[in-house]
């Protein structure tokens, strides 16, 4: 009775300490039922991994965490997914959701600096419109102040409408006609330095940057879409040619990492890869099965009943679509 009572309250702990504010998180309503058909460490571990997965869920659109956070998310709920995920053991779904949250840490501050960017440089114009005339009395050091404001924009194609309209505004306080000239002299410089920014040394006759990616590229074809001027906008459609060869090249790429196997602790063998995996397989001692699950950067295999000494030696196999091994990667065993 003294060790049920024990666990009750260990569980009661486990409840309140995963229980996020705000209401819009998932309460763990379910972790007294789990405790109490299987009172082992990983059966709690399991719930508390169950838990975490619904909240971080949360904080996107449709649950979808490879899609776009909520209008309603919020630093607030971001902080209280993050400690909930401090609460678990699994250092490999800890990596898995702490990449999540991070991805919804991006996508929230992208948003609030783009609503302050807008922001700012509507305070340029009349009635807070940027297809109209500036306010009176409008200089260029003000214009700078906001200019500051716009450029904390990362996403390219915000931060090229925002130019465009800044430039409209100088011109404006220069007292010039053309105002479109302007905006599309700014089009074109946002562009250049979007497709630059995809190179080493912005040298677009060279390699791409390891942080080159699919959405980069996706944001500088977006810029380079808006330039009137064909001449400019072939060079530069030449240059992003370039850099999406290198990048699906890269993406065809495999490489992981494998968790330590404990013996009479671990049952799975764990860990994470990128790049085009569909399956994988496991060698111990030379022998080889087939099976275990790939899915969203991770995977596992159950081992308990293949690995049984220190001394044998293990291997994941990572398979491609083409059913070939993309990658190889020993398994210490412990």
């Amino acid at each position: 009775m003294i060790f049920k009572t024990q666990i009750t309250k260990k569980v009661l702990a486990t409840s309140a300490t995963l229980a996020i504010l705000g209401g819009a998180i998932v309460t763990p309503v379910n972790v007294l039922s789990v405790a109490a058909a299987e009172t082992t460490v990983d059966s709690m571990e399991l719930a508390r991994q169950d838990i975490v997965s619904k909240n971080v869920q949360l904080l996107f659109k449709d649950n979808n965490v490879a899609g776009t956070i909520k209008d309603e998310t919020t630093q607030a709920t971001i902080n209280g997914v993050k400690n909930t995920i401090a609460t678990l053991s699994s250092a490999t779904k800890k990596a898995e959701f702490t990449a999540q949250v991070a991805e919804a840490q991006r996508q929230l501050n992208q948003r609030t600096d783009e609503k302050l960017g807008r922001s700012a440089v509507n305070q340029l114009f009349k009635n807070n419109d940027p297809k109209g005339t500036i306010k009176d009395g409008l200089t260029h050091e003000y214009i700078d102040g906001m200019e500051m404001i716009a450029n904390f924009v990362t996403n390219l194609t915000v931060r090229a409408e925002l130019q465009a309209d800044i430039a409209n505004a100088r011109a404006q306080v220069d007292g010039k006609t053309g105002g479109e000239n302007a905006a599309e002299i700014a089009r074109q410089e946002a562009a250049k330095k979007a497709v630059e920014a995809l190179f080493s040394n912005n040298d677009v006759n060279g390699t791409i940057k390891d942080s080159t990616d699919q959405t980069a590229l996706n944001n500088a074809k977006n810029l380079v879409a808006a330039i009137t001027d064909t001449t400019k906008k072939a060079e530069l459609e030449a240059a992003i040619a370039k850099a999406q060869k290198q990048v699906t090249e890269k993406e065809k790429a495999v490489s992981g990492t494998v968790d330590a196997f404990v013996l009479k602790t671990s049952r799975y063998i764990t860990g994470t890869y990128a790049g085009d995996i569909t399956s994988m397989s496991l060698d111990v001692n030379g022998k080889r099965y087939y099976g275990g699950t790939v899915k969203n950067g991770t995977f596992n295999f159950y081992a308990l009943d293949k690995i049984f000494n220190v001394n044998d030696v293990v291997v994941v196999n990572l398979h491609g679509a083409d059913k070939a091994i993309k990658a190889s990667l020993t398994v210490t065993v412990k």
